[in-house]
Formats: C-alpha cells, sequence, structure tokens
C-alpha cells in the first residue's frame, strides 16, 4: 500500500490482474478486517461507477478470492453489507506502519528518546514510494491517500525531533533541507531545520531559513508564522540556549476510566467511526444524556481508547455547566487550557478574541484530543474549538446542542439508560460475588428501581460492595421502606447522589419549562403529547409545544418517536417531588383533573367515530367544552390514535381512581367501551370496568352501575367465566328496572339472551331476544332492532331452523347498511355464512364469510376477523379443500391466542385433526384474560 500496490506470498510477488481489480484490493486494504460496502468500493476504484457496478464489484470479489485463497483460511469474507479482507496483525503495509508510529509517539511523549527515534525511523522505512502510485483511483481512495501521506510527514516530523534530541543536528539538516522546500507552509519542517543550524553554530543560515519562510508565508497566505517558528527565531537572535527551546507542554489531564465501564459497545464503535470518516479535519463530537446517564464515563472511556493518536496532548476541562457554581466563561476555560498546554501566564492575552486566536494558533499543526465535560450551552462551546485540522474535541452535555451540529459541525451522539441486561452486567462486574447470580430476581427488581441509570446503578451497587453480609434482597426491601431518591446515595460523600445531579439539571431550567417538568410527573400513563402538556401546564398546545422541546434538549424528558414524549422513571420520581413541594394541593388537583378530561373528551370522540350508532344508556355532563381538541376525520385515525393512546386510556382511569377523582373514574370506562369492545381488550376491559363499578356505587350513579355491570357482563361471558356474566347481566337488570331504563333494560336483555344462546338455552334467548326487540322498536333504536334481529337469527340457527334464521339475518342486513353500520354489517353477514355453512349450503357460506372477512378487517374488528377466518376455514373443509383451511385456521388461532380468547384451543383442534397430529398443549392452550382482582 505504501508504494505501488505489491501482495507477497512466501517471498514471490503476486499478479493481481487489471488495474480496477487492483483497486478494489487496495480499498478492501485500506480497510483491512473492516466490513467494506459496495458503495465505498465504487468511490474508491471508480471517478464514475459504471451502470454494471454490482456485477463488476462481484467479478473482482470473486477473482481476488481465488488469488488470495490459502489453505484453511478465508481471506475475502462475504457479508450481507459488504465484503471483509482478513489480515493479521502486520500483514498490512500501513497498519504496521501506524503501530509503529504510534508506540514512537508514545515513547518520546514518555521521555525514551532513542527509542522514539528508531520506532520512527522503522516506521518510515516501511515506506517504498507514493501509496498506490499507478492505480486508478476514485475520490475514496484518493482521501486515504493523502491521509496517508499527511500521516508520513507527522512521522518524519517526529523522527526528526527524537533525533535533533539526540544531537544528530547534521543528519538533520542534510534530510530537512529538501523537505523544507518540497513542503514551504509546514512551518514544523522550519522549526526543525532552524534547530538544527543553531545547533550546529549557523547561526545565519537558521535567520535565513526563518527570512524565507516567513516572506512565503506573509505573501502567500497574509499571515504571520505561528507561535513556535517566532519562538526559534527569538532563540537564534538572542544567542541563548541551544536552538532547542522550551519544550511545548504536552498535557496529559484525562481522569482514570471508570472501573468496570460497561456497554455502550455501540457508542464506542459510533465514535470510532466519527473520528475515521473526519480524518484529518476537526473532529467534534457532542455526547448528551440525563444526569448520571454516563456521558463523562464514555467520553474518558473513548478518549484513553484513541489518545495515542493525538501525541500532542489531551486536555480535559470541566466547564460546570450544571453545578452549584456558575458555569465557567470561554475565557476562564481558555485560560486554563493555554496553561495546561504550556503557555505562560504573562503571555495570555486578557482580550477573549485574543485569547482564542493564541489558543487556535497554539493548536495549529498539532494533534490535541480536548475534552470539555459538563457544558451548558453550544455559545459556551463554540469558541474552545481548534480552528485548525488535526484535532478531536468531546464535549459531554446534558443538552443535546443541537445548535453545536447545525453550525460546527458537531456529530451528535445520545446516551439513554442501560438495558435490563447490561445493569445486571454492571452489577456483576462492581460486586464480583455470588449475590448476582444466586438473586437474580432481585437484582432484576434492583436494577428497576434504579430506572437501569448508570449512576444509580453505581450507587446501589457500592452500598452492597461495602456491605458484602448484606443480600440483594435486603437492600431491595431497604430501598422500599425509603424515599428512593434519598436512598441512592453514598453517605458522607455530598456529590455522589442522584437527587443532586438532577438538582443541576432542574435549577438549570428557566421558570415555564420547569413548572411543566415538574407537571409532567402528574400525567396518568408512560407517555403524553403535546395535548397532554398542555392540560397539565393550563397553557395552549402552542406554547406547550416549545417548552416540550426544552425539556427534551436538555435530557430531562425523552422523545422516543415525534411528538410523543416520556420522562425516565427516576425523572418522574423526582417531577413528583418537586411537584409535591413546590405546587399546592389544590394546583395538582385541578391539573390531574384537566389532564383526566382531556382525555375523556378526546376518547369520546375517537369512540363515536368508530361505534357511531350504538345508544348510550349511561350520560354525564361534559362540562366545559375541550379546550385542545384533537380532530378524527375517519375511521383510521380514530382507531389509530385509540391504539397508540391504549396504556395511556387505561393508566387514566387507574389515576382518576387513585387521585379520588369518582366521576371520571366511571366516565372513562364508558367513553372507552366502543374501542374495547372492537379489539376485546380484556384484561383492560375488565380492570377499567371494575374501578368505574367501584367508583359509579361510590357517587350513587345508578345508572352509570348499572352501564359498568352490563359491560363486565360482557367481558367475563368472552373469557369464559359464564356464571359471573349472568351474574353481572341480573343486577344490571334489576337496577334498570328499579330505574325505570327500559332502553338500558333492552341492552341487558340482549345479553342475558347472549348467555342463554351460548348455555344452550335457545328459547330463553329467542324470549329475551324478542322483549328486546319490542323496547327497541318502542326507543326508535335502529342500531339496536338490527342487533336482536341479528341475535335472534342466531338463536334460530341453533335450533335449527335455517330459514327462519335466515330470514332474521336478511332483516337485519338492511337495518345495519343504512345505518352506514358495516362492523355491524361484517357480524350479519357472519352469521349468515354460519347459517348457510350448518344447512349445507357451503358455496353460499364460503361467499359470505370472504365479503365479512373483508368488512372485518377493513374496520379494525380482529376477534371478528378470527371468528370469520375460522368460519371459512370449515366451510374450505366442506368444499374438499383442506389444505387453503389450515392457513386461515393458522392466522385464527394467532388472533385469538393474543387476545386471550378460549376459542384458540378450538381452533388448535381443527389444525390438529386436519393435520393428522397433536398441537402441544401448551401451544394449544388459551391465554386466559388474568383476572385483575
Amino acid at each position: 500500500m505504501l508504494g505501488p500496490l505489491e501482495v507477497c506470498r512466501g517471498g514471490v510477488v503476486l499478479g493481481l490482474g487489471g488495474p480496477r481489480q487492483r483497486a478494489v484490493l487496495a480499498a478492501l486494504a485500506i480497510r483491512a478486517n473492516e466490513v467494506v460496502g459496495v458503495e465505498y468500493l465504487a468511490a474508491a476504484a471508480w471517478q464514475r461507477p459504471p451502470p454494471s457496478l454490482q456485477s463488476n464489484v462481484r467479478t473482482y470479489v470473486a477473482a481476488l478470492r481465488r488469488l488470495l485463497a490459502e489453505p484453511a483460511t478465508e481471506r475475502l469474507v462475504s457479508t450481507p453489507d459488504g465484503y471483509r479482507l482478513v489480515a493479521a496483525d502486520g500483514e498490512v503495509d500501513h497498519t504496521a506502519f501506524e503501530d509503529l508510529a504510534g508506540r514512537a509517539g508514545q515513547a518520546l511523549r514518555q521521555g525514551d528518546v532513542p527509542a522514539a527515534a528508531d520506532l520512527a525511523g522503522r516506521a518510515l522505512r516501511i515506506w517504498r514510494g507514493v501509496p498506490l502510485a499507478g492505480l486508478p483511483v476514485g475520490p475514496a481512495l484518493e482521501t486515504e491517500i493523502a491521509r496517508l501521506e499527511e500521516r508520513r510527514l507527522t512521522v518524519v516530523e517526529l523522527c526528526l525531533e527524537a533525533r535533533l534530541l539526540l544531537g544528530e543536528h547534521d543528519e538533520v539538516i542534510a534530510e530537512s533541507r529538501g523537505l523544507v522546500a518540497e513542503h514551504p507552509f509546514r512551518e514544523k519542517l522550519a522549526e526543525q531545520l532552524m534547530r538544527a543550524l543553531h545547533q550546529a553554530g549557523r547561526r545565519a543560515e537558521a535567520l535565513e531559513v526563518y527570512r524565507r519562510t516567513r516572506s512565503r508565508v506573509v505573501e502567500e497566505l497574509g499571515v504571520e508564522p505561528g507561535p513556535g517558528l517566532r519562538e526559534v527565531q527569538q532563540h537564534v537572535l538572542s544567542g541563548t540556549g541551544t536552538g532547542l527551546p522550551r519544550a511545548r507542554a504536552v498535557p496529559a489531564e484525562l481522569p482514570a476510566a471508570v472501573s468496570a465501564f460497561t456497554g455502550r459497545e455501540e457508542h464506542l464503535a459510533r465514535l470510532d467511526r466519527v473520528l475515521e470518516r473526519t480524518g484529518d479535519a476537526v473532529a467534534v463530537v457532542a455526547i448528551s444524556g440525563s444526569a448520571g446517564v454516563g456521558k463523562t464515563a464514555l467520553a474518558v472511556q473513548w478518549a484513553h481508547r484513541v489518545a495515542e493518536r493525538f501525541p500532542d496532548g489531551q486536555a480535559f476541562i470541566d466547564l460546570g455547566g450544571y453545578g452549584a457554581d456558575r458555569p465557567s466563561t470561554p475565557a476562564e476555560v481558555l485560560n486554563r487550557l493555554l496553561g495546561g498546554m504550556g503557555v505562560p501566564s504573562e503571555r495570555i492575552p486578557t482580550e477573549p478574541d485574543a485569547m482564542v486566536a493564541l489558543y487556535r494558533s497554539h493548536l495549529a499543526g498539532r494533534r490535541v484530543l480536548v475534552v470539555l465535560d459538563n457544558a451548558r450551552t453550544a455559545e459556551q462551546v463554540r469558541p474552545l474549538l481548534p480552528g485548525a485540522p488535526g484535532c478531536l474535541v468531546v464535549v459531554t452535555s446534558r443538552d443535546t446542542l443541537e445548535g453545536l451540529a447545525a453550525l460546527d459541525g458537531a456529530h451528535p451522539v445520545a446516551l439513554h439508560p442501560f438495558t435490563p441486561e447490561e445493569s445486571a452486567t454492571l452489577l456483576e462486574r462492581i460486586l464480583d460475588d455470588d449475590r448476582v447470580h444466586t438473586e437474580r430476581a432481585a437484582v432484576a427488581e434492583l436494577t428497576r428501581l434504579c430506572g437501569h441509570l448508570p449512576l444509580a446503578l453505581r450507587l446501589a451497587a457500592a452500598r452492597l460492595a461495602t456491605r458484602p453480609q448484606h443480600s440483594v434482597r435486603a437492600l431491595l426491601e431497604w430501598i422500599r421502606q425509603r424515599d428512593r431518591l434519598s436512598t441512592l446515595q453514598v453517605p458522607g460523600d455530598p456529590l455522589a447522589a442522584v437527587r443532586l445531579a438532577f438538582d443541576h439539571s432542574y435549577l438549570a431550567l428557566r421558570p415555564l419549562p420547569r413548572k411543566l417538568f415538574r407537571r409532567l410527573a402528574l400525567a396518568p400513563g408512560p407517555t403524553l403529547t403535546g395535548p397532554v402538556a398542555a392540560a397539565l401546564a393550563d397553557t395552549t398546545v402552542e406554547a406547550a409545544e416549545p417548552l416540550l422541546g426544552v425539556l427534551t434538549a436538555a435530557s430531562m424528558v425523552d422523545e422516543p418517536e415525534p411528538g410523543r414524549y416520556r420522562l425516565h422513571d427516576l425523572l418522574r420520581h423526582y417531577a413528583a417531588e418537586k411537584a409535591g413541594a413546590e405546587e399546592s394541593e389544590a394546583e395538582r388537583e385541578a391539573a390531574i383533573r384537566r389532564v383526566l378530561t382531556w382525555y375523556r373528551h378526546t376518547a369520546d370522540a375517537a369512540t363515536t367515530v368508530l361505534d357511531p350508532h350504538r345508544r348510550r344508556t349511561v350520560g354525564f355532563d361534559p362540562g366545559e367544552p375541550n379546550r385542545w381538541p384533537v380532530g378524527f376525520d375517519c375511521y383510521d385515525e380514530a382507531l389509530a390514535w385509540c391504539e397508540q393512546e391504549r396504556a395511556n386510556l387505561v393508566a387514566a382511569v387507574r389515576h382518576a381512581a387513585d387521585h379520588g377523582v369518582v366521576d371520571l373514574t366511571w366516565q372513562l370506562p364508558v367513553v372507552l367501551f366502543g374501542f374495547l369492545e372492537l379489539r376485546r381488550y380484556w384484561p383492560d376491559w375488565i380492570a377499567t370496568h371494575r374501578l368505574g363499578l367501584t367508583a359509579a356505587r361510590e357517587a350513587g350513579a345508578r345508572q352509570a352501575e348499572a352501564w359498568m355491570l352490563n359491560s363486565l357482563g360482557i367481558a367475563y361471558k368472552q373469557t369464559g367465566r359464564m356464571d359471573r356474566a349472568q351474574d353481572c347481566y341480573r343486577e344490571s337488570l334489576a337496577i334498570r328496572e328499579s330505574t325505570g331504563d327500559r332502553h338500558g333494560q333492552a341492552v341487558t336483555l340482549q345479553n342475558l339472551g347472549a348467555a342463554a344462546n351460548h348455555s344452550g338455552r335457545q328459547g330463553e334467548a329467542i324470549e329475551r331476544y324478542r322483549a328486546a326487540l319490542v323496547i327497541f322498536r318502542q326507543t326508535a333504536d335502529r342500531w339496536g332492532e338490527g342487533l336482536s334481529l341479528s341475535n335472534l337469527g342466531e338463536a334460530h340457527r341453533k335450533l335449527g331452523a335455517f330459514d327462519v334464521a335466515v330470514e332474521c339475518f336478511e332483516e337485519a342486513l338492511p337495518i345495519r347498511r343504512g345505518l352506514g353500520d358495516r362492523r355491524g354489517e361484517g357480524i350479519v353477514l357472519h352469521n349468515l355464512a354460519e347459517t348457510f355453512r350448518a344447512a349445507g349450503r357451503p358455496g353460499d357460506a364460503v361467499e359470505h364469510y370472504r365479503t365479512a372477512l373483508a368488512i372485518r378487517t377493513a374496520v379494525g374488528d380482529r376477534w371478528g376477523v378470527a371468528r370469520t377466518l375460522t368460519g371459512l376455514g370449515h366451510a374450505l373443509v366442506d368444499v374438499g379443500r383442506a389444505a387453503a383451511a389450515t392457513g386461515y385456521w393458522r392466522q385464527a388461532l394467532g388472533i385469538f391466542r393474543e387476545l386471550g380468547d378460549p376459542q384458540a384451543a378450538e381452533v388448535a383442534a381443527h389444525l390438529d385433526r386436519v393435520n393428522g397430529r397433536l398441537v402441544p398443549a401448551s401451544v394449544a392452550a388459551p391465554r386466559r384474560a388474568p383476572d385483575p382482582s
């Protein structure tokens, strides 16, 4: 690589094929042991890739694989993302050169000058000429060649420096004259030639080198030479010293890497890629994340990994962005940085712009790593960025510093809490004893209580490590009995505390974002959106969303997807603590009522779209209009919103119950009924309606109580708890009869009829359905009338009265269609299909099942889809298409299992019979809805 491309095996140079094939090999070799994509190969071997690029690359790779093949060794590996050339240490000359160069720089920094000179010389002797001379290369390899040439010159300078320190001035003069002529703007080479001439007593020649260099720099670049060259001139003019000016200080300020560093492999790899891509340009990385997430630990870990690539020093400065004191000003930081680089205090100017200029001049031509820890703003960081290539700046901040990325090309790296597996690994590495292995469940719970936050985990581990006689379970109990944040600290060390870290972030916020942060702890669910924040803060959505942006940028809130936000567990705990301390009880109660009311309003609007024809048998005062309305233009939008907010809606009912908001505790389940009934989320249905039932009874709301009982009966029936279902229906009917709620009686009679029909009591079912039909007609409820007719058809079908059943369904169908009730239409068509199949008309059954399936799929009725898929499978078996039936049954089985419906076992048995094999009980068994009681 460091000369014309050659591959040697056993001392014999191999033929490498045509120029393009050799260019492809060069691109693979320049990134040996890395996966190289086709895009990079194209940019490496062609100025303009041909249309047949993919084919060409495959041809060249195949030829190279044959050429490089060795027994028991695969040299060229294909992966889904590209190709990887496998090479051992030292087999590729540019990696051998980098290894020797790195060791040379380390030796010089450690004062071992002879070793530095020897290693640098060995590195340079590897070079055979211009890298990849004679190859037709594309822009990617052109960049790599330029990088290698620049690296060679850096090592030449290192070698000359070592030889000067060894007193070999004559040899340095001989070698550096040509280099200075070849690279007239490389001031380091001119410095070394002047110093060598001065050592040899040739003062006038040394000054002449300065004169020529300065003239060229001033005339062609319009700037004065850098401080290093001017300093050598002063030594020569004064005749003091040996021409070896005081060596620039090489800062080595990195703190020790954190012990038991865990995880972050993806982040470390990304940082490595950033450094590789930027090459010799100034690389700026901005690591952001919440307090305690491990930003500094990652920055220091990576800085140690790449330190040898920055032989001119590694500086580390805490900018004090978040702490008890005010953040450091750029001038204060520059004063420390320049002092650490050996600039005498009397030479450091007091004007900020002059300080920046001196700092950047001092870094020009040097490779320095600067870690700027705990930054507050991009404005604090910007003056501290080097102006010339070759340096690396790593910034850590709780703020995302978006301006630094937008205007200064910083590469953002966002950190989040550990995964549960990483959390357990960290505890294991710190404790190094059996407790992690013998108490796995307790460890999992401890990491959850710590929010998987590295700082909290380390504090908890420190407590265990200093108390080897204590079990993890004992620590868990200790934490549970106390305020969680108060336990996550080290006694006697005020800085080692999670609450203090959060305090600094909180106090850095302005009043309005701070207020919203507190209020977010009052949100009921795991995530929230702009309208929820607006309701909590009692402001507009337009005002709340920018505040959420501020909190997100400050790493106080996450935005896992656009427009949806969440609080980390420990930060939610902290926010609740602040709300309790800084908000009055009345303010907190008002915020909770506003947000719960918003959920009721919005869920009501959504379920009205999903289920517009069902007449609600319980009413309530909607209160003031919704100040933060969310509009639903179509069915799909309403269903999507309900699905996205499902966890929050269920949590809202629990939140209302926990905070004593009795009316909303029963109103929320009422407005959720249409969605829960459509999607058959039985555990959510039962949990919310039990809370609603308790609240309705507490409020003395008899109609609401009857509603809850009737609704619970439906869920119990569908989950196989028929006795409980019928008890609920009977109690609901009794209340509705006592209050004179005729329409409500009809609804409950329908459900009692369904329970009887399910239990084989078709006569009783028909009686109940007919009684309900009369009331629905008297109250002009067309939707209820269609439901009763459909249910009557079902009961007659089970009695074998197929003609009567078809008549009922055919009377119900135009009612459903006239109302535009697509879901109800799908139900009736399914029931007709069931009847045709029972009557021995499988062809008609298949036709109606398919129509019903299309409708039920379109409206998102997943339980109905599973039912129709099951029936369609049976009808296909009836017409001799058993193989097709199994595909439909497998789909139905998946849905029933997901819903926890007992019909999963029946479908699994059908598959068993058709396939002629036994389905394991663990697979066939339904996932029965858990009883939340």
